[in-house]
């Protein structure tokens, strides 16, 4: 998925701790994008954390940036089996990622960084995550 604001080159949805993903080839310039994200899609459900999905996003956008948020929540509607994941109890969790050379996310690179990343959070919570954490219900409120 590609916009002016972004490019999207791995999503992926969890079922359990199953993964299903999908790849998205960029015909324009990758190079054209400063940053590069990896962020969770995860839901909080009393003491338990979900992680519903993630991808990679590369953007000109910083995610201290005020649209930030709101480019997440598009993208993640236009995603297939994220589209209809967003609630009041959904939580971005943004991760900036520093990668040498060419900024690609390759297939075994974004599946390898998205399961430790599930791993991750299902075993030690949402506190053991080392990025940005964007709550949805603030997506609108401004």
């Amino acid at each position: 998925m590609v916009n002016e604001r972004a490019y999207v080159p791995f999503s992926c949805v969890f079922n359990g701790s199953k993964m299903s993903y999908t790849m998205n080839a960029l015909t324009d310039n990758a190079s054209m994008y400063r940053h590069i994200y990896l962020v969770c899609l995860v839901k909080e459900d009393g003491e338990q954390l979900h992680v519903l999905g993630g991808f990679f996003i590369k953007t000109n956008l910083h995610r201290e940036d005020e649209v930030y948020l709101s480019m997440l929540t598009q993208c993640c509607l236009r995603m297939d089996g994220l589209e209809n994941t967003l609630s009041d109890s959904t939580s971005f969790l943004s991760l900036k990622l520093k990668i040498e050379g060419v900024q690609d996310i390759y297939e075994e690179e974004g599946i390898s960084l998205m399961k430790y990343q599930y791993q991750q959070l299902v075993t030690h919570g949402i506190t053991s995550f080392k990025g940005v954490i964007h709550s949805y219900s603030c997506a609108f409120s401004t």
